[in-house]
């Protein structure tokens, strides 16, 4: 119908006409480029903050070595510690609400624990320089697990 009123009108109109659904073009254009601009974000996100899911013993690595410069975060209750042997910091998410209290930090300095990382990679940290441990034993107890 469009088209019949097109060839009918006088060639003005059939100009303003065909600017026009241009114009819906480029909008439709401009449209899927936004959403295309969203999809992306979005999964960027999603690949960012996935969660750990049904976490299993076989899903960590199991790290050895001595405590060195251990702390809770006053902020959030997170505890962040080094190993002696390791360049990586450490971290037990919400510690302080498990139980694990600064005293308890400082006695351990110095001393060999056992820790058991989670092997999840994520866009935050690419490099795995924050990895999330998922349990921590001393002197052969466990402290902290999410087993």
């Amino acid at each position: 119908m469009v088209a019949w009123i097109i060839k009918k009108a006088p060639y003005k109109l059939k100009q303003e006409s065909l600017t026009l659904l241009d114009k819906m073009g480029n909008i439709t254009k401009t449209k899927l480029k936004v959403l295309a601009i969203g999809l992306g974000v979005f999964a960027l996100a999603f690949l960012s903050f996935r969660p750990i899911i049904n976490l299993t013993l076989e899903d960590c690595e199991k790290m050895e070595g001595p405590m060195f410069e251990a702390f809770i975060s006053p902020k959030n209750g997170d505890v962040y510690f080094q190993l002696s042997n390791s360049d990586k910091h450490f971290r037990i998410n919400n510690g302080k609400n498990a139980g694990i209290s600064q005293s308890m930090l400082d006695s351990m300095a110095e001393q060999q624990i056992v820790i058991y990382l989670v092997n999840h990679w994520t866009l935050l940290d690419t490099q795995n320089n924050y990895p999330h441990v998922a349990q921590l034993e001393w002197k052969g107890k466990v402290i902290y697990s999410e087993f």
